[in-house]
């Protein structure tokens, strides 16, 4: 049985590259607010706002900082995720950790439109194995626009070979 990885998924330079980002963002309010601040009403308020965005970017930062490490493994035997969550009978999403996967054993995988929300618009990975398990994947940290056409390709390719 060959369970050589076939490809890595991994999170951290996604992760870098967002911390990166939203500290640029932070240090813009920053400048902004020194810059124009000239004691009076508006400028308080100006430092409250750009204040705000700062804090807004503070937990962003946070959140993929704490997924730095996660990672999605593919093999010819096994999908492995290090992080998603998966649908409960009553329809609610618990997260679950290293969730090891048959190729044989997927039904389905597909990307869905996230609910429009005021933090993003973006698709997740949903993932259908055995008879109703359900996985959901936040591609984000991966690959935010091709990660499900890369598991469907993986999933083709090796779930066809490994059927009973």
């Amino acid at each position: 049985m060959h369970t050589k990885p076939v490809k890595i998924y991994k999170s951290t330079i996604s992760c870098v590259m967002y911390v990166l980002l939203f500290s640029a963002g932070i240090a813009f309010c920053i400048w902004v607010a020194i810059s124009n601040f000239n004691n009076d009403a508006p400028s308080w308020i100006m430092v409250l706002a750009l204040g705000g965005m700062a804090v807004a970017c503070v937990n962003q930062m946070i959140y993929y900082i704490r997924c730095r490490h996660e990672k999605i493994v593919i093999t010819e035997q096994l999908l492995t995720i290090s992080q998603c969550v998966k649908q409960t009978k009553s329809g609610d999403w618990a997260p679950v950790k290293n969730v090891k996967l048959q190729w044989r054993d997927i039904n389905h995988i597909k990307a869905q439109w996230e609910r429009p929300t005021s933090k993003s618009i973006r698709k997740n990975v949903l993932v259908s194995a055995g008879k109703k398990d359900v996985y959901l994947i936040d591609p984000d940290i991966y690959d935010v626009f091709f990660l499900e056409k890369k598991l469907q390709k993986y999933q083709r390719q090796y779930g066809s070979t490994n059927r009973r």
